[in-house]
């Protein structure tokens, strides 16, 4: 909760770290101290009564979607926190086309690793946990949850409803920088051991009245903390009745939950292929679309079930063809045999793409060729019914806005800083979500258009794709190669935030090979600037001075190189001021420092005796609060933002 430009970064590297490390001079990194998972609702709330007071400030609640259909992406790979740290493994590269990203595990409380929370906020994506309830063993959480915590006094007194565990889990949220949780309750509300079946059902009746007036309570109450906090209700138990039935749509049995929370999640059996054999109208969309018009609960609030593993749907690479039936490819008044609804999407286990066929069944690439397909670039691929959208500039009004990327995966085999391959394990390789960066979703995997110099549309002849032969940091870099002179777009930036103090801009651009023309595209306008150029380990950096128009704050800014052969792009940035001044502190064995570029993804740690030594990349880390072990006293710490250009000063620091 830390929102001051200013805010401190306590960071350290660790022998267990997502990204590659090594040690020097017997310098290594601790390992984080936070859970990732709570396997009951008594741990977590001894865990969050021992956080310090996070500030939770009235703010006005603020819709998080702008009346259009939305992608919600559901990560269950594997069960949840399976990502193998010392492994080119799985990696989420599809943040830009995704609205709401879930944690999910079946554990009662699933927390992002910090890794995803970083990737997550960097893009501009909204990232929640996971509350879930399964089976009869649930029972006693999920009754603890309604009743509260067990008086502490002799008589078991307890209040009608507790909001107890609704406020740790907000407080929860706070500390570790989440928009909300996913609600899963699959397990039948009679929650006390009746044996009369009139007590048993009044028993349900009860606990389904108590859980939607819960469910509505922490909605709210996660509002006055973050303005796009996000309950989603997942389609499970019935009301009033507290059955566990799911109903495959929006229904009568299971909208007043729905109208509780912030959004719905329906169970993905809605395209089961019996009811899908006779094409539209599909009946489960009916009753959807019918229900939430007449509860005036927005529709584009309402996301289907796709379950990429088509348990009793369809799935896989049909997947796209439950999407299909949503009619979300058609233009807003449909056509004679398809009808759009207007309904979101939640995309449930996408990991689907490593799983079914995981390596060293096949390869890494042959892996990755698959994932671009389903999402990227195949014929009825996930982006063609939710394009991707422009990324977000960061920073703030005081010390101005930026926004930086060098296109890295989160997962890899080498490890690049300033052009120098500073790790490399071909064997194994490593997988950090944390250092995942915005991808060229304007040139990559298609180029979306051409311009010629005046900024006409032109046809082009124009091949891209992501290389990890060679970078300036990180693990990737984009290469372009045209054959004929033309004007390319990379990636698209929203509006400059009206907070922005100054309009003028620089633009930096590092590459390889032929000579580029960096500017930038507003509205019809291409602009360039003032041009000089830097020669860094066989790299050249180009330097733009712009003065940004005055529309800036109502159109997208489009990064455009004007290149003329083949070249290596290996990093873009576009910033409104200069880089803060630094200060870092080295106390207790922990390593803390300002966050002078807040548009860089993470930051590189070195040691410091004659030259710098790279010892690893800080990542993962959300409370800044973690530990450096160190050899002795004259050991020199050495921080740099990732991808810093040669003007950024390094921060420096010793132990005390």
């Amino acid at each position: 909760l830390h929102l001051s430009l200013r805010r401190q970064r306590q960071m350290c590297i660790r022998d267990s770290l997502r990204m590659p490390v090594q040690e020097h001079d017997g310098v290594a990194l601790g390992p984080p101290e936070r859970p990732a998972f709570f396997e009951s609702l008594n741990a977590m709330d001894e865990y969050v009564s021992k956080l310090p007071a996070a500030p939770i400030s009235p703010t006005r609640a603020v819709p998080l979607y702008k009346n259009k259909p939305c992608l919600l992406v559901c990560h269950d790979f594997k069960g949840g926190y399976a990502e193998e740290a010392h492994a080119q493994g799985y990696t989420f590269e599809r943040w830009a086309c995704t609205d709401l990203m879930v944690y999910f595990s079946h554990k009662r409380v699933s927390l992002p690793p910090a890794g995803w929370i970083r990737a997550a906020r960097f893009h501009g994506t909204k990232i929640l946990g996971t509350l879930i309830f399964e089976w009869d063993q649930s029972k006693s959480d999920l009754k603890l949850l309604l009743d509260g915590p067990h008086p502490k006094w002799r008589t078991p007194v307890r209040v009608e409803l507790s909001e107890h565990f609704a406020d740790q889990l907000v407080l929860l949220a706070a500390a570790y920088d989440i928009d909300g949780f996913l609600v899963n309750v699959e397990t039948s509300l009679q929650l006390n051991p009746f044996q009369n079946p009139i007590l048993q059902r009044l028993d349900r009746l009860h606990n389904a009245v108590r859980l939607r007036r819960w469910v509505q309570y922490f909605r709210e109450k996660g509002q006055q903390y973050r303005p796009v906090w996000h309950v989603v209700w997942y389609d499970s138990v019935t009301y009033p009745e507290g059955q566990l039935a799911w109903q495959d749509a929006m229904t009568i049995a299971n909208a007043p939950y729905i109208q509780a929370a912030s959004s719905a999640f329906i169970n993905y059996t809605w395209s089961h292929p019996e009811r899908c054999k006779h094409g539209f109208p599909n009946p489960c969309l009916e009753h959807t679309v019918s229900m939430a018009d007449h509860c005036l609960f927005p529709r584009y609030n309402v996301f289907m079930g796709v379950d990429v593993f088509g348990r009793n749907c369809l799935g896989g690479h049909d997947a796209t063809k439950a999407i299909d039936l949503l009619g979300l490819h058609l233009g807003n008044e449909g056509f004679a045999s398809g009808k759009r609804y207007n309904l979101s999407v939640a995309l449930f286990a996408p990991g689907w793409t490593w799983e079914h066929d995981s390596p060293p069944a096949r390869s890494w690439d042959a892996w990755w060729k698959e994932d671009c397909e389903f999402w990227e670039d195949g014929l009825h691929c996930i982006t063609k019914y939710f394009p991707n959208r422009a990324y977000l500039w960061h920073g703030d009004s005081t010390h101005g806005y930026g926004f930086r990327t060098n296109f890295c995966l989160g997962s890899g085999t080498h490890w690049f800083v300033q052009g120098r391959n500073v790790y490399h394990d071909k064997e194994h390789g490593w997988s950090d979500q944390g250092v995942s960066a915005p991808k060229p979703t304007l040139a990559w995997p298609n180029v979306k258009y051409a311009l010629n110099e005046s900024g006409t549309y032109v046809k082009a002849a124009v091949h891209t794709h992501l290389s990890c032969e060679d970078a300036w940091s990180g693990s990737q870099s984009l290469c372009v190669e045209v054959s004929s002179e033309s004007y390319i777009p990379i990636l698209a930036l929203a509006p400059m935030p009206r907070e922005a103090f100054s309009r003028s801009a620089t633009l930096r651009v590092c590459a390889k090979g032929a000579k580029i023309v960096p500017c930038i595209h507003v509205g019809s306008r291409l602009l360039r600037g003032c041009e000089s150029i830097q020669r860094v380990n066989g790299w050249q950096l180009y330097k733009v001075e712009l003065t940004l128009p005055e529309d800036i704050y109502e159109n997208e800014v489009h990064v455009i190189l004007g290149v003329s052969g083949s070249v290596r792009i290996g990093q873009i940035e576009i910033s409104s001021s200069q880089y803060l001044e630094a200060d870092a502190t080295w106390n207790n064995g922990v390593l803390s420092w300002s966050d002078v570029v807040p548009w860089a993804t993470c930051y590189e740690v070195y040691t410091v005796r004659e030259d710098p030594v790279w010892i690893g990349t800080v990542s993962h880390t959300l409370s800044r609060n973690q530990t450096i072990m160190y050899g002795d006293e004259e050991t020199i710490a050495q921080i740099q933002s990732v991808g810093a250009w040669p003007d950024e000063a390094p921060i420096l620091a010793m132990p005390s």
